[in-house]
C-alpha cells in the first residue's frame, strides 16, 4: 500500500482552515468522567519511577554506631598515611628529644657537685670549672634549634626538617656528647647521667647517618657516602663498647683511674684526721658555721669519783675524754671545805672534778654522769661565780707568749687511769713550755657552750672553703691532682686551736708542732708559731701539723652518711 504525501500549501484556504481548527483549546470540564480519567492516565504516563535502593544513601540517616565506625576508619587512614610519610622523621625527632633532655639532666647532675669535695670524682669536677655552663650553652642551642624548626616546618610549611636536624647534630648534640664524655671519663660508674647522655647522642647519630646514607644514596657523592658510613659505624661501635664496659664495671680500663692510687669512696663528708689525737672525723664544707664535735670517751663504764677527786688524781696526764660519775651533795661539801675550783669553763687539773662539773653546769648537786675532756693548758685561769659557786683565779704565763713542746720525762711514762679491760694508757700528751722554758700545766673542760665574755671551750671542725692553687706551687705533685686543692680550716681540739689555716689535701710531709726557733737555726720550711692565750694554744702555719684532709689513702676513714 502506498501512502501519498500531500505538500503543505499556505496559499490553500482549505489547509489553513484545517490547521486552525486543530489548534483550538477544548475547555476542561471536571464533571466529565472521560476527561478526568484521561488526565490521570496522562500524569501516570509522564511520571518517573523512584529507585529506593539507589537513592537511600542520599536521604537515609545512618545509625550512630555506623557513623562512629566510619569516622574512626577515616581517622585511622589519615594517621596511617601520615605515619607512612613522616613516621621515620617522627622516630628521629623522638630520639633527638631524648638525648637533648639527657643533656639537661647531666647539667643538673654536675651542678649538684658545686660545693662538694668529698672524693676523687668531686675533685675532678672541681678541677673542671665552668664545664656545667658549657654543657648548658650547647643544650640551650639545641632547644632554640628545635623551636625554630617547629615554627618553620609546621607554621610556614617549609621543607627544612633535615637541615635543622643536621645543624642540631653538629652544633648541639655532638658538643654535648663531648662534654658528657669528659664527665664520664672522670666519674665512671658513680654517675649515670653522663653515660646515658653519651649513649643517647651516639644512638641518634647512628640512626641519622644511616638514614641519610640510605635515603640519599642516589645523589650523594663518593666522599659523602664514605663519611656517613664511617660516622654511623663509629657511633655503633662506641655505643657497644661503652655499654659493655659500663655493664661489667670495667671503665677504669679506658680511664686508667687506678693509676692515681685514689679509689672512689661514696663520701658525703670530708674525712679529717686530727693528728695530735690520731682520730678521724667527718666534716662538711660550710662557710656559715662549724661542725661541733663530741669526742668518744675512752671508757664506757663511768669512773666513780668522790667529791674531792681531782683530774690529776683520777686520770693523770691525759688529753682524752672520760666518763665520770659523781655522788650527790658535792656542792655542800665544797662550800664547807677548803678545796678550790680553779678556773671558769677551763679548769686546772688540781681542781675537784665533781665540783667543777657543778660550777660549769654539766651536773647539779644531785650528781650523775658527765664527760670530762683533758686538754692543754691556758695562760690564765679566770675567776667567776656560777651555780652558787665561786671559783678562783690563777695566772700561769703571759698571754700571747710563744710556746714550744717538749717530750714528757721518762719518769712520768704512764697514766694512773685504767681504760676498759685494764689496759694502762701510755702518756702521749706533749709538755708545753713557755718562753722561759717552764712547763704550762694541763687543764680540763666539759665541752659545753660558755656564757658570753668567757673563753669558749666547745670543740669543733670548720672546713670553710677550698681553692685551687697553681700547679707550680710548692707541695703540688704531678699525678696527684688533689694536691692542687687548698682548704681553709679552723678547729679547736684538746686546747689546740687553728684559725683560718691553709691545709692542702692529701698526706703532707711530716711537720712538727710547737717548734720554738732558736737564734741562728735554719729550717727547710717555715716553722709553726704557737702562742698561748686564755682559751688555749693557737698555732699559725701549723695546719698541716694538726689536721689532714684525705680521701685517698687505704686506711682513710670513709664518711658515707651525712
Amino acid at each position: 500500500m502506498t501512502t501519498a504525501v500531500v505538500p503543505y500549501d499556505q496559499s490553500s484556504p482549505s489547509q489553513v482552515q484545517e490547521q486552525d481548527q486543530s489548534k483550538k483549546v477544548v475547555p476542561y470540564d471536571p464533571s466529565s468522567p472521560s476527561q478526568v480519567q484521561e488526565q490521570d492516565q496522562s500524569k501516570k504516563a509522564n511520571a518517573k519511577t523512584f529507585d529506593l535502593k539507589a537513592a537511600a544513601s542520599a536521604w537515609a540517616k545512618k545509625p550512630p554506631e555506623e557513623e562512629k565506625g566510619a569516622k574512626e576508619e577515616k581517622l585511622g587512614d589519615l594517621v596511617r598515611h601520615w605515619l607512612e610519610d613522616n613516621g621515620f622523621n617522627l622516630g628521629l625527632l623522638t630520639m633527638a628529644a631524648v638525648d637533648h633532655a639527657m643533656a639537661y639532666v647531666t647539667f643538673f647532675t654536675v651542678r649538684a657537685f658545686h660545693g662538694r669535695l668529698y672524693n676523687i670524682v668531686d675533685l675532678h669536677i672541681a678541677l673542671l670549672p665552668g664545664i656545667d655552663m658549657v654543657l648548658l650553652g650547647f643544650a640551650c642551642l639545641g632547644t632554640l634549634t628545635f623551636a625554630t624548626m617547629l615554627i618553620m616546618v609546621e607554621c610556614f610549611k617549609m621543607p627544612v626538617f633535615h637541615e635543622f636536624m643536621t645543624f642540631r647534630l653538629y652544633f648541639s648534640a655532638m658538643p654535648s656528647c663531648i662534654v658528657s664524655a669528659i664527665l664520664l671519663y672522670h666519674s665512671e660508674r658513680t654517675q649515670w647521667a653522663p653515660f646515658a647522655t653519651v649513649v643517647a647522642i651516639l644512638c641518634t647519630t647512628f640512626v641519622w647517618c644511616l638514614q641519610m646514607r640510605v635515603q640519599y644514596r642516589a645523589t650523594l657523592n663518593l666522599l659523602s657516602q664514605i663519611s656517613l658510613d664511617i660516622s654511623w659505624f663509629t657511633a655503633l661501635i662506641c655505643v657497644l663498647v661503652l655499654a659493655l664496659f659500663f655493664a661489667l664495671d670495667q671503665l677504669q680500663i679506658l680511664t686508667q683511674s687506678d693509676q692515681l692510687s685514689c679509689p672512689y669512696a661514696p663520701n658525703e663528708r670530708m674525712p679529717v684526721l686530727v693528728l695530735p689525737l690520731k682520730k678521724w672525723y667527718c666534716a662538711p664544707w660550710d662557710e656559715d658555721k662549724p661542725m661541733l664535735i663530741s669526742r668518744t670517751p675512752l671508757n664506757s663504764v663511768p669512773v666513780q669519783l668522790t667529791c674531792a677527786d681531782s683530774f690529776t688524781a683520777a686520770f693523770g696526764a691525759s688529753i682524752e675524754p672520760h666518763v665520770v660519775e659523781c655522788p650527790d651533795g658535792c656542792l655542800q661539801i665544797f662550800q664547807s671545805s677548803f678545796a678550790n675550783v680553779v678556773g671558769c669553763g677551763v679548769y686546772a687539773v688540781d681542781s675537784p672534778v665533781c665540783a667543777a662539773a657543778i660550777h660549769a653546769g654539766a651536773l647539779t648537786d644531785k650528781g650523775g654522769q658527765a664527760v670530762i675532756y683533758g686538754r692543754l693548758g691556758v695562760s690564765r685561769f679566770q675567776r667567776c661565780s656560777r651555780n652558787s659557786m665561786t671559783s678562783v683565779e690563777r695566772h700561769v704565763t703571759q698571754s700571747g707568749g710563744s710556746v714550744s713542746m717538749s717530750q714528757p720525762s721518762s719518769g712520768g711514762g704512764y697514766s694512773p687511769f685504767l681504760a676498759d679491760g685494764g689496759r694502762r694508757l701510755g702518756v702521749t700528751v706533749p709538755m708545753v713550755l713557755d718562753p722561759q722554758g717552764s712547763p704550762v700545766p694541763q687543764a680540763f673542760h666539759f665541752n659545753i657552750d660558755q656564757p658570753g665574755g668567757l673563753p669558749q671551750t666547745r670543740e669543733f671542725i670548720w672546713l670553710k672553703k677550698y681553692d685551687r692553687v697553681s700547679s707550680g706551687n710548692v707541695g703540688v705533685e704531678a699525678g696527684k691532682p688533689w694536691t692542687q686543692i687548698e682548704a681553709t680550716v679552723s678547729l679547736r681540739f684538746a686546747g689546740i686551736e687553728l684559725e683560718d689555716e691553709k691545709v692542702s689535701l692529701g698526706k703532707t710531709p711530716p711537720m712538727q708542732l710547737f717548734v720554738q726557733p732558736r737564734s741562728g737555726q735554719v729550717f727547710a720550711q717555715r716553722p709553726t708559731e704557737c702562742k698561748i692565750r686564755e682559751s688555749g694554744v693557737v698555732c699559725k702555719g701549723a695546719g698541716a701539723a694538726v689536721a689532714q684532709l684525705d680521701f685517698c689513702s687505704k686506711d682513710v676513714k670513709q664518711c658515707p652518711d651525712k
